[in-house]
Parts: C-alpha cells; structure tokens; sequence
C-alpha cells in the first residue's frame, strides 16, 4: 500500500520492458524519489556504497542471463547485507529457470503469456486487421491452429500475424502451417517462430535487418541515420516508382515495423532484444560484435564489425583496455573484405592509435562510425582508402574543429557526418564530394563552402549569399537534389534575374524552403526584395515555406492571385514587417500549420480549417476569419494567440456559439491565449 523508497534502480538491456513498472512508481514513492538507469554492476555497486547509509532500495533487474558465475551477484548483494535499513527490495526478470533458482530467495513467479481469449483476439488484429473478424472460417481454423502454439506471448503474435496478414488467402496460411510444423519450438524458446517470419522477408528486407545486429541492444534509431548506413552498403535499391534511395528506404523501414521487426516510439524506432537476438543469429557469417571487450568468434570473412566499449568503461584501467583491444585485432585478421566499422561508447577515443592500423588494411570499408578527439581527426583521415568509403561519422570532435585537406579526395562519400555541435573550418576544394547526399555539420560548414554548386548531389542545405565569388546564389543552379534548402542574406541579392538564377523552380525534390533576409538594410527598398522573392518560385511540390525579414507589403503572386505552391503544408512568416493582408491560406488545399510571429502590420488573415495555429506579436491584426462551422475547428490541435491586442474577429470563436460546446475543437492538445483582450 505505501512505498518508502528513496532510490530505485533499473539495470537493463530493455528499457522499453520496464517502462510500465517506473511509471507506476513514479506514482507510488512520492517522497524523496530518486530513478536511476544504470548500464551494468559495477557503475550499480558504486551507487549502492556511496548511498546505501539508513536508505531503502528497489533494485530492478531486467532480463538476466548469467548463471554460471554467483560471484558478482554476491558481491552486488553484500552493500545491501551491511545496510542497516531492512525493506529493500530486488525484482529480477529472465528467461531462465537457473537464473531465478540461482538468485532467488522467495519463490520464482512464472509470467504466463496472455489469456486464450484475449490472446485471440489480439491476434486476430495482427493476422486479419481486425479483432472482430469473423469471416472467412477455413482461415481462422488455421489460424487458431498456429495462435495455440505461440502461447500468449504478444510479440509472437504480432510478428506471425503481420507475416499471415501479407496474404490473406488459403493458400499463403496453409503454407506458413505446413512449415509451422517442421519447426522444433520449446516451450520456452520463441526464436524459431520469430525466424519463421523472417525466412518469409524479401531479401532486401533481410539484408536490413539483419544489418542492426550490429548497434547495442535498447539502441535507439534514427530513420535517417539508419537509412544512410542500409544505402551505403547498397541494400536499397532504385524501384519503378521514382522515389529515391533515401524514400525508398524509409519505405523499407516501414515495413520492417508493420511486419513487427521493429516497434516505432515517438519519431525514433527501437527493436525488442528478441528480435535483436534474431538478427544476431542470422547475420552470424557476415556481422559480428565485440561487446564489452569480450571476444566471440568471429569469422574469417566477416564483412561488418562492431566494437561496443560503452559496458567496460568503468572496468579497467586505460592501458588494460588498449592491450586487450589489440589482442582481439590479432586474433580476426585479414580485414581485407570488411566493409562497415562502428564504436560505440566513449572510451573508445583511447582506441585511436590501433585503429589506424586496423583502417589501413580496411581496404574495402565503406561505413565508418569512430569516437575521435579534435586532434585525432587529421591522423585517422590520412589512414582511411578514399575509393570505397560511402559513410563517415566522427563522434567527440567538439568546439573548433580544422576539417583535413585530405577529405576532399574522397570522391565517393555519400554521408559525411561531423556533428551539429562546434565550428568546423572548411578546407578549401571541399566542393569536389560531388557524390556527398548528406552533410551532417554545423550550419556554419554549410556557409563557408566555396561553389558549393559542384556538390550536386547534396540533399540539405544552408547556404549564405554573399558578395564574393563562389557564394552567388546561382550556385544554387544545378543543385536540383536538395530537399531541404535554407537561404540567408537576400538582401545581397540585387534583381529578379538575379534570384531566378537559382532555379528554385526546377527542384522537384525541395520539400522545405526558408527564406531570410538579415536585419533592416533593405527595408529603404521593399521593392528590390519584393522582386527578388519573385524570382525565388518554387516547384509546386514544396510542402514547408518559411520566410523571415520580407520587407514588401505584398505577397509574391506565386503565393497570392497566380497561386502555384498547391502543395503547401506549413508556412512560417516572422518579422515581415510591412505585410498587411494575407489571404492565401484560405485557398491552399493542404495547408495544416500556419505560423504568424511579428507581423506588425497584418490587419487581416484568412484560414482554413487548420491542425496549427499560431499568432503571436500581431499589434494591428483585426480580423482572422473562415469558414463558420465545425470544419474549421474539427481538426485543431495547437492553438496560440500572444500578443494581439485589436483582434476582435475570430470566426473559430465565433462559430463556438453555432454548434455546442460538446463539438467545439474536439482535437484540441494545446491551446494558448495571453495579452488579447477582445478574445472571450
């Protein structure tokens, strides 16, 4: 009934597995609480003998392996057996029987799988789409066949169910049971069934895959970053759509999740340690990893490496760790066919001086992943074979960062990620990547790139006109590939001819567009910039316009009376000073963000029906109207209006009255009002 615990602690290979039971307690022990995620024992018996003094513990330990050796669990149970306090308590999950006999002190609690009824039901959502189904009886006696066998476990049933759902006909089903029964499954061992779903992927999907056996367990993705890496060792291919490499697999992604490979949480993507444990298991002749400085065997053709450092960092000493990792580089020469290299953890920054050599012989690398101090960069440059690297990432280079000279020969690179985060001087003919897709940097990399025009295949881009050769923003011209595309310093932009040298119009690829012009030095000529925004047309597939600092009255016509960006999402103005009337957005058939800030002379806006609103320093703004009913507000989730003090004329207020207050903005999140006082 009542917790008195001042510190909790989880050790885990799965955070996502205990998520549930830390919200619970972040309920439960509402004084003095404490949650601490620890990676492994030794950083756990540190916590413990610096805190353990008349406090009570709940220790949770998440899917424990180990049950061969009881020395670290005496030694992590003896702080808590000196601790005058009684009342602490360990929670321990794991697969094992011996694990729980091994640790145990009060009887094992064996976690059934989920009620047959239930279970079902869910499996008949993964299978057909629907938990209701209940058509088509020679499939779900089949279906009830296979269900039976999975046990309840949740995760079986959403893997098995999306490989049935890929062809909901007789034929597939039966197939997959025919094979069901060839499969030798224990009670207690849920990867043959998770295998089966896999042998069923398309061969691309599988290389995918199987690929992630590489990063750590509980590694979160990024989509883009995973995406990058599957293209560098061409897993994704070109399809007949016309999608690019970077759509197509994003494609890929998506289906990996539907088919239960990967679970998607907010805008990252994590994969269950099951399934991790999969991966390993089938890219065992062509992945390995080193985990903790521990060596496995390691094939001899292996061609994709992991060294994970982030489990011994706090284990050995510095010169331990060089020794040990030099011995295991001895021991799975040649590298000749290796092709992806990553660290993880920090401490491999001390690794830098063997894996120089290990880079040498790595005549055919593709993908490198390294933890490098700022003056490490130009040694390990020098040490890499420019022909085949496809993706680069340094990690731990931080504050003012020189960039080698070498960098530029390699011609190759598709992916070159320096981080976001410190200045990072830029050698000069850095515009020979011609093949560089993405560059990961701070946006002062992106500005200081002399003809930056040359690197055609460049996706994202922050670029700064200037006036001085190299920097004009014609060489924009050819850089029909961006997708993303920021513009500062219009103000040195001088005619319409001039601004439509960057052929803004041809870019059938630009997603995002953002438009600045710097400070105040053309608000003497209003004119000048509203022919330069002119010129800077869009092709009409643009979804997101941002534009800033616009010292005209008027809209451009592409974006007002010969309207042409119909593809528009989101638009953004901020401190466009002299704007007064903006009716477009009423007539954008897609519009779902509109953001206003500092318009200081909007008088009135028209609006569609919108998902976010936001207004905010608008001191002449009057009138914001639309359409009067629930279509305007049906699907509003963000609305903010600051600042607006003679804004009388709200028609999503206004038709509040017309139709109830149970239906008004019924998909409202977050709603914001301050400073507006003829808003009730």
């Amino acid at each position: 009934d009542h917790f008195d615990l001042q510190i909790w602690i989880c050790v885990s290979t799965n955070f996502n597995e205990v998520r549930l039971t830390l919200e619970i307690l972040e309920h439960v022990c509402k004084d003095r609480q404490e949650y601490r995620d620890v990676s492994n024992f030794n950083v756990l018996q540190e916590i413990l003998l610096k805190n353990i003094r008349d406090k009570r513990f709940l220790i949770i330990l998440d899917d424990m392996w180990e049950d061969r050796d009881s020395s670290g669990w005496d030694k992590l149970l003896a702080p808590l057996k000196c601790n005058q306090v009684t009342g602490c308590v360990v929670l321990a999950t794991t697969r094992r029987n011996s694990v729980a006999q091994m640790i145990g002190t009060v009887n094992a609690f064996q976690i059934s799988g989920l009620d047959e009824k239930e279970f079902w039901l869910f499996f008949k959502a993964c299978a057909f789409g629907n938990e209701a189904y209940e058509g088509q009886p020679s499939l779900q006696s089949i279906g009830q066949k296979i269900a039976k066998i999975l046990k309840g476990c949740p995760l079986a049933a959403r893997s098995v169910g999306a490989l049935l759902n890929r062809d909901v006909s007789y034929e597939h089903w039966r197939t997959v049971q025919d094979k069901w029964k060839s499969l030798q499954v224990k009670d207690d061992d849920i990867i043959p069934i998770l295998k089966l779903s896999y042998d069923y992927l398309p061969f691309h999907l599988q290389c995918c895959f199987s690929y992630c056996s590489l990063f750590p367990e509980d590694h979160w993705f990024n989509e883009e970053t995973l995406v990058q890496a599957w293209i560098s060792q061409n897993f994704v291919q070109y399809e007949d759509t016309g999608a690019g490499l970077e759509e197509t697999g994003l494609q890929y992604l998506a289906n990996l999740v539907d088919f239960g490979f990967f679970q998607k949480i907010g805008s990252r993507y994590a994969m269950h340690d099951l399934m991790h444990e999969l991966a390993e298991q089938v890219s065992s002749n062509e992945c390995a990893k080193i985990n903790g400085m521990q060596l496995n065997v390691i094939p001899p053709n292996i061609r994709h490496l992991s060294i994970i450092t982030t489990s011994h960092e706090n284990d050995a000493p510095e010169d331990f760790l060089i020794e040990k990792f030099e011995e295991i580089l001895q021991k799975i020469r040649p590298f000749q066919k290796l092709r992806s290299l990553m660290f993880f953890g920090q401490s491999s920054t001390k690794l830098l001086n063997p894996t120089l050599t290990f880079c040498k012989e790595a005549k055919c690398l593709r993908l490198l992943r390294v933890y490098v101090s700022n003056a490490g960069i130009n040694s390990l440059q020098n040490s890499l074979n420019p022909y085949h690297l496809r993706y680069l990432e340094f990690i731990g280079a931080y504050g003012d960062v020189v960039l080698p000279q070498a960098l530029t020969s390699f011609y190759h690179l598709q992916v070159l990620n320096v981080g976001i985060h410190g200045s990072h001087d830029v050698p000069t003919s850095m515009n020979n990547l011609v093949n560089l897709r993405h560059l990961i940097a701070h946006d002062k990399v992106h500005r200081a790139i002399a003809g930056v025009g040359n690197m055609s295949s460049l996706q994202e881009l922050n670029f700064k006109v200037q006036n001085v050769g190299g920097f004009e923003i014609r060489q924009l011209q050819s850089m029909n590939k961006l997708v993303t595309l920021e513009i500062s310093h219009l103000e040195n932009v001088k005619t319409k001819d001039e601004a439509s040298g960057a052929r803004l119009i041809d870019k059938e690829y630009l997603k995002k567009l953002s438009l600045s012009w710097n400070g105040g030095s053309v608000s003497l000529e209003p004119d000048r910039s509203k022919d330069v925004l002119e010129g800077l047309r869009p092709h009409h597939n643009l979804k997101t316009l941002s534009i800033t600092g616009y010292s005209d009255p008027n809209s451009p016509t592409w974006l007002s009376s010969n309207l042409s960006v119909t593809s528009l999402q989101t638009i953004h103005l901020e401190n466009c000073r002299e704007w007064k009337i903006l009716r477009s957005p009423k007539i954008l058939p897609l519009l779902r963000k509109l953001k206003l800030v500092k318009m200081f002379n909007l008088v009135e806006l028209s609006i569609p029906s919108l998902e976010e609103l936001v207004l905010i320093e608008m001191p002449k703004l009057e009138k914001c109207i639309g359409t009067y009913g629930i279509e305007l507000t049906a699907n509003l989730r963000v609305l903010t209006i600051k600042d607006c003090p003679q804004l009388n004329e709200f028609t999503p207020f206004q038709s509040y009255s017309s139709f109830g207050a149970e239906q008004w903005f019924p998909s409202l999140r977050e709603f914001t009002i301050g400073c507006c006082p003829h808003i009730r």
